[in-house]
């Protein structure tokens, strides 16, 4: 026989994360995987099947993507409170589980056209 689940539905992991997040804000503590095992009594093992196992766990990932958008604020508003804050958020927002973002060149693809106007430079002015 299977171990009951600790969390049973998504829509009661839904509005845990919801007090995980408020507990996160009220004590500004940063919302890790460690702390929201620890708040929700269960394994890290567990929290990654539910992302991992749909089948299993239907329904638990989408929740768990309001903990990624509540991630992302947070780092965001630390960098935007704290500049000496900045480079850190930086680098935990990069994590996928915080919002996974990347740094990219900006690449236009527009074609243009330079046209380059020597009459009037001189002899000599490129050798």
């Amino acid at each position: 026989m299977a171990p009951r689940r600790k969390i049973r539905s998504p829509e009661e992991l839904g509005e845990k994360l919801i007090g995980f997040m408020d507990f996160c804000t009220e004590n500004d503590m940063i919302p890790t995987d460690y702390q929201l095992c620890k708040y929700l009594g269960i394994s890290i093992d567990t929290l990654e099947r539910y992302s991992r196992e749909p089948e299993k766990y239907q329904g638990y990932a989408e929740q768990l993507k309001k903990l990624v958008t509540y991630r992302e604020d947070w780092f965001l508003q630390k960098a935007n409170n704290n500049p000496k804050a900045a480079t850190i958020s930086i680098f935990a927002l990069k994590q996928p589980k915080n919002g996974g973002y990347v740094d990219k060149p900006a690449i236009s693809v527009d074609a243009k056209e330079l046209k380059i106007i020597t009459d009037g430079v001189g002899d000599g002015a490129f050798d």
